[in-house]
């Protein structure tokens, strides 16, 4: 089945191939949310971009994602300050909001329809265990001043849970009318689209050359905006790639708040509810696996989905009308890898599940280091850090072990 976005985004504008050499100052590999984002700043601050996509805009990742815009990261806050300091933590707080404020100021500028809603993330517990940690998540989130409420009673939420903590004013939009509108004030801006166009090899003299199948381009600067970077440099980080599984559901109308929700769970669950005329539109995701398995546990995965979805929805006629799967790129001390892996190469990757507001983030980021302007978040994201504790990172690894015994093997053998 069809994603949601691919079915129901606005009109897709046809951008051409290359077919002859061309030169700019920056390009832009990948046409992805990352790709278009970096385009769009980049050319407000007067650079020439050029942006090359090896196959149509937004196809791989961007369009498989339940476009959740959060504060809130896949990795705890409290294991950010361990492994970092309460200082970076705050900076990646900080760095995310201002990404959701990014996203809503193009909107606003360009006149984009896209869906594009505040509400409040439910942080939940669906075990007494589970509001445990929710309950030193939310010590975290005092102590590093984040603002948040957090509550013991969950009949609110209107479904089964042990409690929650509710962050206000995140968002969420729909990815593929707010791609396509950005692409459109791109190109008025002075970006050069093009599609079908794959980036074969990147060499160096005097100057960057792409090459490309009909055309070469040169430039002085190149942003890797792939999901997978198409460059042979290495970070000193290792990255994994996950596989999650997504159900659109149709529910009767006010089921549920309009709102985000994550749970507790390892591989967790999340979901969003959108607010439609006749009825609601529940988009729920988990079963998170490592991506070496193929589709082989697709069948499985999905099963769990389902049996998670009739704990949440119990008693509630519900329709399944969609399902799909995407990737997750997962870094693995728990921050994404965004800054210059090398003189003029810059990447923006491994955005684990938070790829709204991280690909915001690179694209602000990227932006000031070309334009040698001061950004507080260099250090913090910079591709080529290394931990000075390694021990610290046994948390991530444990996060990604109970990953696969709770969901993919579970799943399995059940």
């Amino acid at each position: 089945m069809a994603t949601t976005w691919e079915e129901e985004g606005t009109k897709r504008k046809k951008y051409p191939n290359l077919d002859k050499d061309i030169s700019a100052d920056i390009v832009v590999i990948g046409g992805g949310i990352t790709g278009l984002l970096n385009a769009y700043l980049l050319s407000e601050a007067g650079q020439k971009v050029v942006l090359v996509e090896a196959d149509e805009l937004g196809n791989n990742a961007t369009l498989r994602t339940t476009a959740f815009i959060t504060q809130v990261i896949d990795t705890d806050y409290s294991k950010v300050a361990d492994i970092f300091g309460t200082k970076e933590a705050k900076q990646v707080w900080e760095s995310h909001g201002q990404a959701i404020d990014q996203i809503e100021r193009i909107i606003n500028k360009e006149n984009i329809s896209c869906e594009f809603v505040r509400c409040s993330d439910y942080l939940y517990a669906s075990t007494k265990k589970q509001f445990e940690s929710i309950q030193e998540e939310f010590r975290t989130y005092k102590e590093l001043g984040f603002k948040g409420e957090i509550f013991t009673d969950g009949k609110a939420l209107n479904f089964p849970n042990y409690g929650y903590i509710e962050i206000h004013n995140q968002a969420k939009f729909n990815p593929a009318q707010f791609i396509f509108g950005i692409a459109e004030a791109a190109e008025k801006q002075g970006v050069m689209i093009f599609e079908d166009t794959e980036a074969l090899e990147i060499t160096e003299d005097s100057q960057i050359r792409i090459k490309t199948h009909h055309g070469d381009i040169t430039t002085g600067k190149v942003i890797l905006a792939t999901y997978k970077p198409f460059t042979n440099e290495k970070t000193h980080l290792k990255k994994a790639m996950y596989r999650s599984y997504i159900l659109e559901i149709e529910i009767p109308k006010n089921t549920l708040k309009e709102a985000i929700y994550e749970d507790d769970s390892n591989p967790y669950y999340y979901f969003r509810i959108d607010s439609g005329k006749e009825k609601d539109r529940m988009i729920i995701g988990g079963e998170d696996h490592k991506d070496i398995f193929g589709k082989s546990l697709r069948k499985e995965s999905f099963k769990g989905l389902e049996k998670y979805l009739d704990k949440i929805l119990k008693n509630i006629k519900y329709k399944i009308t969609k399902r799909w799967d995407g990737p997750i790129l997962e870094p693995s001390d728990g921050l994404a890898l965004i800054g210059e892996i090398k003189p003029n190469y810059y990447v923006a990757t491994g955005f684990s599940g938070n790829g709204m507001t991280y690909s915001t983030i690179s694209a602000i980021l990227l932006r000031d280091l070309i334009l040698a302007r001061r950004n507080a978040w260099t250090s913090l994201y910079d591709p080529t850090r290394t931990i000075l504790k390694p021990k610290r990172l046994a948390s991530k690894a444990k996060d990604y072990i109970e990953e696969f015994f709770g969901g993919a093997l579970k799943n399995l053998i059940s």
